[in-house]
């Protein structure tokens, strides 16, 4: 049975979140003061590629919050991708660019996803989908 990443509600009147991420139940209140993640895409299509080779693709997450962002995680669902940022902490209003190599090892169509964990109490994790068809070494 698959689980969710993470569920979250709006309790009405309160303005609190409820959201769940694996086990861990958290109640959490999002106003001006907490940190709020933004991404360039959540979907990344990578298009046709070689099995061979390793492909770049950058984008951005951007802390429209008003407290620090932290990135506490990036977990890619395989080992065929690898991914950096040049900082973990993000201030109100600072973009980074995350830098996500995907390295194919097999012709055939891919579907993965990367999780962005993160501190905002309204996005605790971020699903990146990539896409992309790898075809014999071109």
């Amino acid at each position: 049975m698959k689980q969710a990443i993470a569920t979250w509600s709006t309790i009405v009147g309160g303005g609190f979140l409820v959201f769940a991420v694996g086990r861990t139940i958290v109640l959490a209140r999002r106003d001006r003061h907490s940190p709020h993640i933004e991404m360039q895409a959540r979907v990344i299509d990578f298009g046709r590629i070689a099995s061979n080779k390793s492909t770049a693709h950058y984008s951005t997450i951007t802390n429209n919050g008003g407290a620090d962002l932290l990135i506490l995680g990036i977990k890619p669902s395989c080992g065929c991708i690898a991914a950096s940022l040049a900082s973990k902490s993000l201030y109100p209003g600072q973009t980074v660019s995350l830098e996500l190599i995907f390295t194919p090892n097999k012709a055939g169509e891919y579907r993965q996803r990367v999780i962005v964990v993160t501190n905002d109490p309204e996005t605790p994790a971020m699903v990146l989908t990539l896409n992309a068809v790898v075809v014999e070494g071109q």
